[in-house]
């Protein structure tokens, strides 16, 4: 387990609504961090931000003062003061830094288990530490494991089907209230992931107006270039909720964007045109009440899911197989580790193996029989292959490699299991 590995950090889990809207750095704001780390003597590093959170990913043998001079660095990026940072901030080392960057980017730290943007922010984040020079051996092994244990996640449980059930249900609901949706508008409040996700989801489906409105206005201009929209002033966003279909909050500051008076004002405003509310905050942006008002419609997380029938049974047990998936993965790092790194030919052939694995279980039409058979022609096919050019080639040297695999392998010829 690498003992030098440090991860510090704030995420939604330890810092105010108003604090983690100051979580997200732009990417010539990342640069300037990168440079800044590299400056402080980290050659191994990976800079992650999202709207969720903020964390540096480091190779260090250093001791606490690498931990105090991190934490000082994030302070600085987001303009907050210090001892606030230290006050929330997590640092951990080893295998606990390990495995919570692992549970990052299988999703499972996220605000909504399982959301999509993630495993690609991460990826972004490590092209960028790369561009920099600033990845190495070490760095590159850990975020090449973390891959492969997301992948497996996504492969083997449901997890990473739940933000596209949700959004289906979303879809379905907007449908049932107003028909098609190619004329509706939707107005997005907030940088949290879900609302993206059904955003674009609503995007996708034909719906040509979305406008965005953040704290932050490079926030709310990122998010509506993605999605084909415009975005609003903050100050802005109630004055445009007359002429809105759709409201989607997605902001979780544990403050109540919509009350049940505001909300009888603006039906009323609107002479009871219906509007539907689709609340994404974690926690909830409107207040439950608001569902009684008349014309009002709303939904939040667990009321989608529950008209998807997906149910939180189904969400826990995926949950839960994704945390087995991530332990099986940390003690799959530690072998690796032990028989020499990222480039030993052990390692090698493990990942090789656990590939085709991961092939033939991402099937999922074949019973256990089919599928260890198709799994050992696959493990079979590149070996047999070899011994019969060598065959042709080199009879000696197909004797040779005959006689290292009965060793390897402990393979008596000319008995069976019975025989033993």
């Amino acid at each position: 387990m690498p003992n030098d590995l440090i991860l510090c950090g704030l995420s939604h889990r330890c810092v105010s609504g108003a604090l983690r809207e100051q979580l997200f750095l732009e990417n010539a704001q990342r640069q300037r961090g990168l440079a800044e780390l590299s400056a402080f003597g980290l050659q191994q590093v990976l800079l992650l931000s999202t709207c969720d959170r903020l964390e540096v990913l480091a190779v260090s043998e250093s001791g606490a003062s690498v931990e105090d001079g991190l934490l000082s660095m994030i302070a600085d990026w987001i303009g907050v003061p210090g001892d606030l940072v230290r006050n929330s901030a997590y640092s951990l080392r080893g295998s606990d830094a390990l495995h919570h960057f692992f549970a990052v980017t299988a999703a499972l730290e996220s605000q909504v288990i399982g959301e999509p943007h993630v495993l690609g922010q991460v990826k972004e984040s490590h092209r960028q530490s790369e561009a920099m020079g600033l990845s190495g051996p070490n760095l590159e092994h850990v975020l090449q494991a973390s891959y492969r244990m997301a992948k497996r996640v996504r492969n083997e449980t449901s997890l990473a089907q739940r933000p596209a059930t949700l959004a289906a249900s979303a879809l379905r609901v907007a449908r049932d209230l107003y028909g098609r949706l190619d004329s509706r508008r939707l107005l997005l409040i907030g940088s949290g992931e879900m609302g993206e996700v059904l955003a674009a989801e609503f995007r996708a489906a034909g719906l040509e107006h979305i406008q965005v409105v953040q704290r932050r206005p490079a926030l709310a201009r990122a998010a509506s270039e993605r999605l084909g929209g415009h975005y609003l002033d903050w100050t802005e966003w109630e004055a445009h909720l007359e002429r809105v279909d759709i409201l989607l909050l997605a902001h979780g500051s544990g403050q109540f964007l919509m009350e049940r008076g505001q909300a009888e004002h603006l039906l009323k405003q609107r002479r009871r045109r219906p509007l539907l509310f689709l609340d994404t905050g974690v926690p909830r942006d409107i207040e439950p009440d608001v569902n009684d008002v008349e014309g009002a419609f709303v939904y939040d997380l667990q009321d989608l899911e529950h008209r998807a029938r997906a149910g939180q049974q189904a969400r826990e047990e995926a949950a839960g197989r994704a945390w087995e998936i991530l332990a099986e993965e940390l003690d799959n790092y530690s072998r690796e580790a032990q028989l020499g790194g990222v480039d030993s030919p052990l390692v090698a052939l493990r990942r090789h193996c656990e590939e085709l694995r991961a092939e033939v279980l991402a099937d999922g039409k074949l019973d256990a029989e089919a599928a260890t058979r198709l799994l050992l022609n696959r493990l079979l096919h590149a070996p047999s292959r070899t011994l019969r050019k060598m065959s042709s080639e080199s009879p000696d040297a197909q004797a040779e490699a005959e006689r290292f695999l009965k060793q390897l392998f402990r393979i008596e010829t000319g008995k069976g299991k019975n025989d033993r």
